[in-house]
């Protein structure tokens, strides 16, 4: 999960219809849909999926944290 959401690009741009002072930072949708393969298509990403690849994101970088400081108190002693 964290490899896929490491290598995805992510753009900055401003909609067609914001005033061009506004940017929004993300990934785009096909590569979404490339990377992790959900949602119905590649034109659009679901908040949904979104935020699920968010999350396991951080359930997995919680993992590492816990195994870095196991490894970091044993070294310790």
């Amino acid at each position: 999960m964290l490899e896929r959401l490491v290598d995805m690009p992510l753009s900055v741009w401003t909609y067609g219809f914001d005033h061009e002072s506004v940017r929004h930072l993300g990934p785009m949708a096909q590569d979404f849909a490339t990377a992790f393969g959900l949602g119905s298509n590649d034109r659009r990403i679901a908040m949904v999926d979104a935020n699920g690849v968010c999350m396991a994101s951080i359930q997995a970088l919680y993992r590492r944290v816990i195994a870095l400081e196991a490894e970091v108190e044993r070294l310790r002693r």
